[in-house]
């Protein structure tokens, strides 16, 4: 006979089992809930941007008298950034708020909208969904307070002027035709360019328009003269039909006047800040008869003056007269004034020289050093300068002193591999008793054979042009010349280079920026458009740069 056996709990019979059983169902139980709330693994990312499913008003509206716009997708949505990235055209003038509930986007303008006008209202990627923050592509709602939708378009091209890359991220403006000062008004259509430089206006009424392009850095809309790129069409636009605009250049175009931003007074020095940087300074002194107690140098955005004799007065009334690179000039006032000198007497330092060419890089037989100094020099004995080839042991050099901050020394050698220039020690003291220690340059020369030639025209043969040399990176020039036909550059190091070419159309040896407000363009730039690498023994005598 068997005997059956029946399964039976085990008694719990200690407070050890308890606390057993106690720790294991708590461990199951957070287990348990955080295998809830942990999202699956190894799921592709939702790379689907969010669909519009219907808007009210409808996309090409006619008559809409409303100031609510509502725009639902199938997901939820985040519009955190519109007001950055939507853009509306015409600008309808009157601000706007942004609601969102769910997959609903809602506008609500503040102010009626106007009569009889097209509007487009262009998202960008202000609207994205919620999880993967995929923009809606190419959402754009166009619509009508009157009968009709504007339908005209205007493209185009915009560009640099110097260096002609396509310019991204300009605002290109329609205007009023009778729209001055541009500073001060809104453009009533605009658009912003791709990364290819192009763009395109939409839905534009027929009418007579100004076109404006300019670098919006502050994003207010507005040309602000300062730090921004401007370009513009000199006549105006009658638009009837779509058009297709020839290429639009743009430059920096800082006409605001400069002043004087902050003044610094030390023992020996004092500096004047300016607003924007200065090309060219003049000063003259009012109660000063000795000018050379005192001198100045000008460097960019700041203008430092020195003190290089104790005859100066407590205060010396200057007036500045500057230029800048768009020939714009300002007339400044400035008392120059020292701090009285400490007890302790300052130790003389090692002047430093500086040099267009450095020691070792490969020269032509025509050299001209460029020597300058931070600091004004007192005393140079060019005397005991030096300049040694290796078929002469010496030979005759051309110095000149420019002012107390820069020599120049040229020297055509007739040297066949290898030239050195010595700067003896304490042939340079500046004002305050810092002295040069010796420094040399010893330079590889160049033979004719051992370089490149360049020469070239324009599509223009009778106009007054400037033809410029310069590094591939178009920082440096190298050299540059006046042509009316055709251009030549002989004995060039082999690397590379651009070739830039001004239209000096009133024949001052300079180029001119234009004036906005008078409607005259800049003058006239080409360049190559790819890096020319020049080599040894290299001629090219058909460049044609348009």
């Amino acid at each position: 006979m068997k005997t059956s056996r029946t399964s039976r709990l085990k008694p719990i019979s200690t407070s050890h089992d308890l606390m057993k059983l106690t720790c294991f169902l708590l461990l199951s139980f957070i287990v348990l809930s955080c295998a809830q709330i942990v999202p699956p693994t190894g799921g592709q990312n939702d790379k689907t941007p969010p669909e519009l499913v219907s808007s009210f008003p409808e996309n090409k509206t006619r008559n809409f008298k409303g100031q609510e716009f509502k725009l639902t997708f199938d997901e939820l949505v985040d519009a955190s950034s519109l007001q950055n990235e939507l853009f509306i055209v015409p600008d309808p003038g009157s601000a706007y708020e942004t609601k969102v509930k769910n997959n609903t986007v809602t506008l609500k303008f503040d102010k009626p909208l106007a009569e009889n006008t097209t509007y487009t209202l262009n998202f960008r990627n202000g609207i994205k969904d919620l999880t993967e923050r995929n923009p809606a592509r190419n959402l754009k709602l166009v619509i009508s307070t009157g009968n009709e939708l504007d339908s005209l378009q205007l493209t185009g091209l915009v560009t640099d002027l110097f260096t002609k890359e396509p310019k991204l991220d300009v605002t290109v403006g329609l205007y009023p035709a009778d729209t001055l000062p541009f500073s001060k008004k809104k453009p009533l259509y605009f658009v912003k360019t791709d990364s290819s430089g192009k763009f395109m206006l939409e839905n534009v009424k027929n009418n007579k328009y100004f076109l404006l392009a300019f670098t919006d850095k502050n994003n207010n809309l507005r040309y602000d003269q300062k730090e921004e790129f401007l370009g513009f069409l000199p006549d105006s636009l009658h638009l009837e039909s779509n058009v297709n605009l020839p290429e639009i250049e743009v430059y920096p175009a800082d006409h605001s006047r400069n002043k004087i931003k902050r003044a610094i007074s030390r023992e020996n020095e004092f500096v004047v800040q300016l607003d924007k940087n200065a090309f060219k300074a003049r000063v003259s002194y009012e109660n000063l008869d000795d000018t050379t107690a005192l001198s100045y140098q000008l460097a960019g955005n700041h203008l430092d003056f020195y003190k290089l004799k104790e005859t100066l007065p407590d205060t010396v009334k200057t007036v500045i007269l500057l230029q800048d690179s768009l020939l714009v000039t300002d007339t400044l006032r400035q008392k120059i004034y020292f701090k009285e000198e400490r007890n302790k007497k300052r130790k003389p330092a090692t002047l430093a020289v500086g040099s267009n060419i450095k020691n070792g890089q490969e020269l032509t037989s025509s050299i001209s050093y460029e020597l300058f100094f931070d600091k004004p020099l007192v005393r140079v004995d060019t005397g005991r300068i030096r300049f040694l080839t290796d078929t002469l042991e010496k030979e005759k050099i051309n110095i000149q002193l420019i002012d107390n901050q820069h020599i120049n020394i040229k020297v055509k050698t007739q040297a066949q591999r290898e030239t050195e220039l010595t700067l003896p020690a304490n042939i340079f003291e500046n004002y305050l008793g810092d002295i040069n220690t010796v420094t040399i340059f010893k330079n590889p020369v160049l033979q004719p054979d051992q370089t490149g030639l360049l020469e070239g025209e324009t599509g223009d043969s009778e106009l007054p042009k400037i033809a410029i040399l310069q590094s591939e990176q178009r920082n440096k020039e190298f050299a540059r010349q006046r042509f009316t036909g055709r251009f030549l550059f002989e004995n060039i190091v082999p690397g590379t280079y651009h070739i830039t070419v001004i239209y000096d159309t009133n024949d001052n040896g300079i180029w001119d920026p234009g004036d906005l407000e008078k409607l005259i363009l800049p003058e006239k730039i080409v360049t190559t458009k790819e890096p020319l690498r020049v080599r040894a023994n290299y001629e090219f005598r058909t460049l044609k740069i348009e």
